[in-house]
């Protein structure tokens, strides 16, 4: 029986995002390939929608008229991304569910389909939710605006700095508090047959008992894919800084033709593979802490074990 079969603390569970990522690598890859194609694809279709609302709304109704043309067409565009959002964590979510069991990893045999509707759900019931959340953040952001002006004499002995710097600090604790409550739900609607809130509702009942631990761990692996994602970026752009210093030794034609594959290598590609590389590490690991969280809670590798037997 696979080690993550097993109940596993937080270092496990890191250590099996890699093993869960060696297993279906190529097919990850591959589907995140797919999933930023549709995303280029789906921007020159958007910037060309937009041009042509743009035109034929100044010849319609005037420069005025235009912007609200314009406004239209974004709000039409809103879903379009809600799907393609879905779409995305959806698909890596299943193809880990694939390594986990043990299966031979295939996107054709994943299922991307007959959940997308549940995941597009769960990603609406995230947005209503979200609303509140953003209303009373801007607000706390305009009070404390209004404190900071008025408390002169002695809140204006401190730097603007520290003042934007704390409260995006208290923003950015609420919003990982928060969105901790739906940090399943995605996996919840890929796995289970639940929609909307029903998602939400099931994710806090998953982590409830671990609550502040998974948010631990979540943070700690943003944290970590955050630098391992500009580490492996700064390591491309060390390339046209290395080319850089050969500039006395060789001749200045061949520096520039170079120089110029090298800069496009490490503005574009690079990016682009960093990019495809840590697309699925979020769906791995959701999809690892919940099936952790079913083992803790409901037995769930004792299930796996009689299935395996």
């Amino acid at each position: 029986m696979n080690r993550e079969h097993f109940p596993m603390n937080a270092a496990e569970l890191m250590d099996n995002v890699v093993v869960i990522l060696k297993k279906s690598f190529w097919m990850q890859i591959a589907y995140a390939g797919i999933v930023y194609m549709l995303a280029f694809v789906g921007v020159f279709v958007v910037l060309m929608l937009f041009a042509a609302v743009f035109m034929v709304s100044v010849a319609t109704a005037g420069y005025p008229g235009s912007y609200a043309m314009i406004i239209v067409a974004g709000l039409a565009i809103l879903p379009l991304f809600m799907i393609w959002q879905a779409f995305s964590s959806a698909g890596h979510i299943l193809l880990s569910r694939q390594a986990f069991y043990g299966f031979k990893v295939s996107i054709s045999h994943m299922g991307i389909f007959k959940v997308l509707f549940r995941v597009i759900s769960s990603v609406i019931a995230q947005i209503i939710l979200f609303i509140p959340f953003v209303i009373v953040s801007i607000g706390a952001v305009i009070f404390m605006g209004m404190l900071f002006e008025n408390m002169g004499t002695v809140m204006g002995q401190l730097p603007v700095i520290i003042f934007i710097l704390a409260i995006f600090s208290l923003l950015l604790f609420g919003f990982l508090i928060y969105s901790n409550i739906f940090a399943l739900s995605i996996a919840v609607a890929a796995f289970e047959r639940r929609y909307f809130f029903d998602t939400i509702t099931r994710s806090f009942q998953l982590i409830k008992s671990d609550f502040w631990r998974v948010l631990g761990v979540r943070s700690i692996w943003y944290i970590i894919v955050l630098g391992f994602s500009f580490s492996a970026q700064g390591v491309f752009s060390l390339l046209t800084v290395g080319w850089g210093f050969l500039a006395g030794s060789v001749p200045s034609g061949l520096l520039i033709l170079v120089g110029v594959f090298i800069s496009i290598f490490a503005g574009f590609v690079g990016p682009i593979i960093v990019s495809l590389v840590v697309a699925p590490l979020d769906g791995i690991m959701q999809s690892l802490i919940y099936f952790n969280q079913r083992m803790k809670t409901e037995g769930f590798d004792l299930e796996l074990r009689i299935e395996k037997l």
